[in-house]
């Protein structure tokens, strides 16, 4: 079976899926998605590698859900490496696409990077996920942590996602970063959640630096991997008048409110 053959039922596929995947996924038009496709996106050698790795995972067997996600993953792809080309970044130099001597790492990652979309629950991390591929073909990053940093996104509640949103926009939302680090008594339900997910960022997956003992009013930073997880998701590009963002910045207040009340600190802001 030819490769132009499966790329025509993948663009089928889409076809017929594609107002509804535009809808879910906001702002995309299914003339944007198939263009996405058709078009000669990149450069000879990167686009043969995303279009066989796209149809690739279309003709599987899978249900319709599961399509409509994955096609979710497909068009934000899309509409990441159509942003960064009309901003004039450069793709990688190395054997991403196609290797010479070593096997191409960037068919894995999408297949990876799709997989994980397919599956995805909560679907406002579809957008997440997906970038890590649209942004690992401009960037440097070795596979090995590209990987690392799909694992890490697929692990990460949506929330934990906003609160590394948070910490990496801090200054355009004028956000106090201490609130990330603050730690109640925990016996209230939204404490309880907003510790227990806040501590997992730098407990279990390493992102943050400066975890501080009950009442310390120490800002967290991001360590190394916790901004390469920042800058391959593309988190900035959450818009700050983002209605969770703002809902997460609420209850982070919330809670330090009532913690200032119960547990009054000289020198607190």
């Amino acid at each position: 079976m030819s490769d132009e053959y499966e790329i025509e039922k993948t663009e089928k596929k889409l076809g017929a899926i594609g107002e509804t995947i535009c809808e879910m996924a906001g702002g995309l038009s299914a003339v944007a998605l198939s263009a996405f496709f058709k078009v000669p996106i990149l450069d000879p050698l990167a686009a043969p590698m995303i279009r066989m790795g796209i149809s690739d995972m279309f003709n599987r067997a899978m249900s319709h859900k599961q399509e409509i996600k994955m096609g979710m993953g497909v068009a934000y792809i899309g509409a990441k490496i159509h942003q960064r080309n009309t901003r004039g970044d450069k793709l990688r130099e190395d054997n991403f696409f196609a290797g010479q001597e070593v096997r191409a790492e960037g068919p894995e990652i999408l297949e990876t990077v799709l997989s994980k979309c397919k599956e995805e629950c909560r679907e406002k991390k579809i957008r997440y996920i997906a970038n890590i591929f649209a942004n690992s073909i401009f960037e440097k990053d070795p596979a090995e942590v590209i990987h690392l940093a799909i694992n890490i996104a697929e692990r990460l509640t949506y929330r934990q996602m906003l609160m590394l949103a948070l910490l990496g926009k801090s200054e355009s939302l004028q956000f106090d970063r201490v609130l990330l680090n603050v730690r109640t008594d925990g016996k209230d339900i939204l404490s309880a959640s907003l510790n227990h997910e806040g501590n997992k960022l730098s407990d279990d997956f390493g992102l943050f630096t400066n975890n501080p003992s009950f009442g310390d009013l120490v800002p967290p930073n991001f360590t190394a991997i916790g901004e390469i997880c920042f800058r391959l998701m593309s988190l900035d590009d959450m818009p700050d008048h983002d209605c969770d963002l703002r809902d997460l910045i609420k209850d982070l207040e919330t809670v330090d409110k009532a913690y200032r009340v119960k547990f009054p600190l000289t020198g607190a802001r």
